[in-house]
């Protein structure tokens, strides 16, 4: 609570309720998952991934480093899941692809490509799904990352996705 009662009234209050009806929803959908998926453990806070890889470029040998920090990793009964929290609306368009071209125009899906890649690069695991929880948009819930219509995010894709970034780089 605010001590000096600053919340109110005026801009103040509308932003605490905003605010207040956006955790409540989360809390809710978070015991709802908990109770239809089963229990998870937080691995993770805000964690620093990084991997980095050589590419050929203009005849000389590039190093690139990728990066990124998580939101939150956690381990669930169907393997590892990663969360980016969103502050602003998201939904289930933003990140379904079905080729990584359309990163130009989904940029969350790009996102939590590159959690799940650089997670896999540094932790080996296959089963990976990566999601985003928009605190706008609570009556999503969970929105996960689908590419080519699977949520479950393994070595080949993954592969792809590197061929990919290079592809990127190089062009």
């Amino acid at each position: 609570k605010i001590p000096d009662k600053r919340y109110h009234e005026g801009k103040n209050a509308l932003l605490y309720r905003q605010a207040y009806k956006c955790l409540e929803a989360f809390f809710r959908n978070e015991i709802s998952n908990i109770k239809s998926d089963g229990e998870y453990e937080v691995l993770f806070t805000e964690k620093k991934l990084e991997h980095s890889f050589t590419i050929n470029y203009n005849n000389d040998l590039l190093d690139i480093i990728v990066k990124g920090k998580a939101d939150r990793i956690d381990k669930t009964s169907n393997g590892i899941r990663i969360i980016d929290y969103k502050s602003g609306f998201a939904q289930k368009r933003d990140v379904s692809l079905n080729n990584f071209s359309a990163f130009n125009r989904q940029s969350f899906s790009l996102q939590l490509m590159t959690y799940a890649y650089l997670y896999h690069s540094s932790f080996g695991n296959n089963n990976i799904t990566s999601a985003l929880i928009s605190l706008k948009n609570p009556k999503s819930n969970i929105i996960r990352l689908s590419y080519k219509k699977t949520e479950l995010l393994n070595s080949e894709i993954f592969i792809e996705f590197e061929d990919y970034l290079k592809t990127i780089i190089n062009s």
